[in-house]
């Protein structure tokens, strides 16, 4: 029998023995259903308070304490259909290894990590100080249960995952669990589907009020109403056209396709391509970004002889590539401008996040360390940023997932993170009009496809789900010229494009619902 079929074995007999042991305990008629609920979802502390792990570079199996196990239990709210019904068990050790095993009436699946070093004393803190559950079961498909274990007695918190407490959700996502909070999906009103089969796809709103929908060799506009196919164009005559990103300039006259090693501008009224850009299509991946007065267009140049990245900048007037702008530091890897022309968010070759003074030339506040990638996005007004950020593939948990945070611009102060995170790809980030919520498309480990998800700024609290359902990432999420309408693009499960619509106005009256539905219940009540 392998390592991974004795670790399964284990788990099963663990989960297996707890449950025939509870199932011999009647409770009796005086238990509260709370107290019912916590002893048929926790582990038995005398006999079970362990994981078997094997000893480095040995075959000897090893048994290590316990330090927490959280429980989350999915489709309870239906017990007469077991097959919507699956429990996930996180189990900590002591010396903060984890193992995760999800439980359903017909699969069982599990794996192992580590919670890296900086995060073991935050956890361990948030541990000491669990806040407290007042002894209130939350709605079926919406209970998550903590149980710190120690040998002389056990405590048990369970939290509503659609309201837990900032340092629940913070203990989530430092293990990694896969478990997130509990919010409502949001189902579209219609959808349009363009057949054909492509690998790429973008979607914007055009000057002139359509929906530009771009794919491999092709523009496709779209009546923003009707939604009727009113033209097509193929925008380049040579060279590639297969567009994974697209930036559009401030006063909507350039729109900037790029892709694996290339990058093309076009005229944003003719749609015709702008051969004065040709050099800054002889590029690696290029992120192509434009300063906030749309005077020079920005992309990241790939180095394969040192593999470094550096970032150039072409004049949009003339075409012509520029030297190194705004004194910023040598090696900077991305630079994102506010609408203001004051402040930007910077990258530099050390991996540092920062925000930069546009005119004093200089760093004011650093904002994360380690980041692979990111992706930055500030609020209409320029006030506040959101941020996804990547760190560094770890050489025990592998790629890392995205993290969103968001920043007052003026003193780099934290204002929220974002939770759930920690997602495998994160497309779309960008704020409402009003700046009250933050949208952004992510991937999720399980299921392998992207939603849509809203969070309301003034709370940092996860608010909705839009029901994508994509798969491949999504090419946009943009607000239709009625100010109405939601707009999001990706690709089906045969692969064809789809574009999917929402009523915004509906969509924002479910999420209020919703939060009043979290108010504290007034004394008495």
């Amino acid at each position: 029998m392998n390592a991974m079929c004795r670790s399964c074995l284990c788990v099963l007999l663990l989960i297996c023995c707890n449950c025939s042991a509870w199932a011999d305990e009647k409770p009796s008629p005086t238990s509260s259903k709370y107290d019912q609920w916590v002893k048929s979802h926790t582990i038995e502390t005398r006999t079970e308070s362990f994981l078997e792990v094997r000893q480095a570079g040995t075959t000897t199996e090893v048994k290590v304490p316990l330090k927490l196990v959280m429980t989350a239990v999915y489709g309870d709210e239906d017990p007469s259909n077991p097959w919507r019904q699956a429990t996930c068990y996180i189990y900590v050790s002591v010396d903060h290894r984890v193992r995760y095993v999800t439980v359903s009436s017909h699969d069982i699946r599990g794996g192992w990590g580590s919670i890296p070093k900086e995060d073991q004393k935050r956890l361990d803190q948030l541990l000491s100080k669990l806040p407290d559950d007042g002894s209130r079961l939350p709605p079926p498909d919406r209970r998550v249960a903590l149980q710190i274990v120690a040998p002389d007695r056990t405590k048990v918190r369970v939290y509503d995952r659609a309201n837990a407490p900032d340092a629940v959700l913070d203990i989530l996502r430092l293990t990694r669990s896969g478990i997130g909070p509990w919010v409502p999906v949001l189902k579209p009103e219609g959808e349009v589907q363009l057949p054909r089969h492509t690998y790429h796809h973008q979607i914007l709103v055009t000057p002139n009020g359509f929906l530009l929908s771009a794919t491999d060799d092709r523009l496709t506009f779209l009546d923003p109403i009707s939604h009727r196919t009113l033209k097509e164009t193929n925008p380049v005559q040579e060279g590639p056209f297969i567009p994974e990103e697209l930036q559009l300039s401030p006063g909507r006259r350039f729109a900037a396709f790029a892709g694996e090693g290339w990058c093309r501008v076009l005229d944003a009224t003719t749609w015709e391509d702008l051969p004065r850009f040709a050099d800054a299509g002889n590029i690696g991946r290029s992120c192509p970004r434009f300063t906030a007065d749309g005077r020079f267009l920005l992309v990241r140049c790939h180095d394969s002889t040192n593999d470094s990245v550096t970032l150039q900048a072409y004049d949009t007037t003339t075409g012509q590539k520029k030297g190194k702008l705004f004194g910023l530091p040598d090696g900077t890897m991305d630079y994102m401008e506010a609408s203001s022309g004051k402040s930007a968010v910077i990258l530099t070759k050390e991996k540092r996040l920062g925000l930069w003074d546009i005119s004093r030339r200089r760093e004011y506040a650093k904002l994360a360390e380690g980041v692979q990638n990111c992706m930055v996005v500030f609020s209409p007004d320029g006030s506040a940023v959101a941020v996804a950020t990547q760190s560094p593939p770890n050489a025990l948990l592998g790629p890392r997932g995205y993290r969103i945070r968001i920043w007052k611009t003026d003193t780099g102060t934290l204002m929220h993170e974002l939770y759930p995170t920690e997602a495998e790809d994160v497309q779309g980030l960008q704020w409402t009009a009003d700046a009250r919520f933050v949208f952004a498309a992510m991937r999720w480990p399980s299921p392998d496809d992207y939603t849509v998800n809203i969070w309301s700024v003034q709370s940092g609290r996860w608010r909705g789900i839009l029901a994508a359902s994509l798969f491949r990432p999504i090419g946009g999420v943009v607000m239709l010229p009625d100010a109405r309408h939601l707009a999001v693009s990706g690709f089906d499960q045969k692969m064809v494009v789809v574009v999917r619509f929402w009523d915004f106005a509906a969509v924002m009256k479910q999420i209020r619902t919703f939060e009043d539905s979290l108010a504290a219940p007034k004394a008495g009540k």
